[in-house]
């Protein structure tokens, strides 16, 4: 696997890894992209695979070094960008039964349901095309631990789970240059005040869904998006203060499909309606906390008023600056980003199926892991791409085998990024009629499959005509 690959390249930077094992990596993110949905020992075979177990099994090599040279070409690819906004997000990998993979934890209230957690962070554009994953950590919780959260609740976040946002955070900046502006968005989850209050770059944000209804100050802001000396104007919880807001205006939003295991019926996106108020506060120490210290933060509540309650509501924190309506709705596309990496969860669970993998013990698991994230950024990244850049060569994405293939197969020149794309999701039974949705993750990694199948006849018969 020569380093002009797609996997190559990528892999390329791992300066900590010898030349073979850089190889043997990258054939084997290369052929889980291609066969995603079949075991590990079937998409990489005999060869391979047993090249990928030496490696994971070496204590020498780990995540971060299975991973450097795919982070560096993430960042490179973001080096044209003004702002690089940064999803991270936990998921749960179930192993139900696999007794047998040494490490494993349990993952839910019944102490038999085992398997790990993998926290990770997903870089993108303002347009959320992915540019890659720029952290990634896994872990089993302990089982001696299982049933006792009142016990974790008086540990400091150093101590507890939570510290993964700020490791998230520290990983996200390390990943890229100084000067790079970066918006780091979470769910609800990464509501904790010691996370808003974490040191951080000048040029990195955060973007983080309210959970909590926090003590708050609100302030009156000046022209130079800073606090104004003046006293506070009120204390109030946080909901209740943007509430009390001024309308800015209203913005529509696409609400897309939920991620599922089978094809949706056409036509169940919505287009919402959202109000938008904003309002600068001083979140206050939570009151168990014995200090007075603070986090300046501009508060955005999106809210769908239908009276329906299925209504759309969102109440955001940014520690960015947002005072206008131009910049609460930029605020809104940056948070609707983070789906992206519920997109990427979906494609590993239900595409590449890693809760079927059978590893022997929960560190190798973790490495194993590490490769199928870059493989399931590839797909995506392809998939969008193509919908970002349609009239791109077709070669910015795939090779000139399989686009000679391809052609074969269609019996037609793909000319463009975009007619490459809906060819092979057509291979993965994707129907194209007019008004037809765009082609998803699944029939595009259906079609690969096939694709690469067909590309692999091809090869093997230029070499045997190589020898007549």
């Amino acid at each position: 696997m020569d380093a002009s690959s797609w996997a190559g390249h990528e892999m390329s930077g791992c300066s900590s890894m010898e030349v073979r094992q850089r190889r043997s990596i990258a054939r084997a993110v290369t052929s889980l992209a291609a066969n995603p949905g079949i075991s590990l020992s079937a998409a990489l075979g005999p060869a391979v695979r047993q090249a990928v177990h030496r490696i994971t099994e070496d204590d020498y090599i780990g995540i971060d070094e299975l991973l450097h040279g795919h982070i560096a070409q993430s960042a490179a690819r973001a080096s044209g960008c003004d702002l690089v906004v940064v999803a991270q997000d936990t998921t749960v990998v179930q192993y139900e039964g696999r007794n047998a993979t040494i490490g494993l934890g349990p993952v839910g209230t019944n102490k038999s349901s085992l398997g790990v957690f993998v926290h990770s962070a997903l870089a993108m554009t303002q347009r959320c095309l992915p540019l890659g994953v720029v952290h990634c950590r896994v872990w089993a919780r302990d089982p001696a631990l299982h049933g006792k959260r009142e016990k974790r609740r008086m540990l400091t976040v150093n101590q507890k789970e939570s510290r993964k946002w700020l490791d998230g955070l520290a990983g996200i900046e390390s990943a890229f240059p100084p000067e790079q502006r970066l918006l780091v968005v979470q769910d609800r989850e990464a509501d904790i005040f010691a996370f808003l209050r974490s040191e951080r770059r000048p040029s990195t944000h955060l973007l983080i869904r309210a959970a909590q209804p926090r003590r708050v100050e609100v302030i009156a802001i000046g022209d130079s998006h800073e606090p104004r000396e003046s006293k506070s104007l009120a204390r109030m919880s946080l909901f209740d203060a943007v509430s009390g807001a001024p309308e800015l205006g209203t913005m529509d939003v696409d609400i897309p499909l939920k991620p599922s295991a089978t094809p949706q019926p056409a036509g169940k996106e919505r287009i919402a309606t959202l109000t938008l108020q904003v309002v600068a506060v001083d979140i206050l120490a939570p009151r168990d906390e014995s200090n007075d210290d603070r986090a300046t933060a501009w508060i955005v509540q999106a809210q769908e008023k239908t009276g329906s309650p299925d209504a759309l509501s969102w109440t955001l924190i940014s520690t960015q600056p947002v005072e206008t309506l131009e910049q609460a709705i930029q605020t809104i596309g940056y948070y609707k980003c983070r789906w992206q990496i519920e997109r990427l969860h979906f494609t590993l669970k239900t595409g590449l199926q890693i809760e079927k993998l059978q590893i022997d013990d929960v560190d190798s698991l973790a490495k194993t892991l590490a490769i199928y994230w870059v493989t399931a950024w590839r797909l995506m990244h392809v998939l969008h791409l193509s919908r970002a850049e349609p009239e791109k060569n077709p070669q910015a994405a795939f090779s000139e085998d399989e686009i000679t293939v391809l052609d074969a197969l269609t019996k037609k020149q793909t000319a463009t990024l975009q007619e490459a794309i809906l060819k092979i999701a057509k291979l993965g039974g994707y129907e194209h009629y007019r008004n037809a949705p765009a082609p998803g993750i699944k029939s595009l990694w259906q079609g690969l499959r096939y694709l690469e199948a067909m590309v692999a006849g091809w090869l093997l018969a230029k070499q045997n005509l190589q020898h007549v």
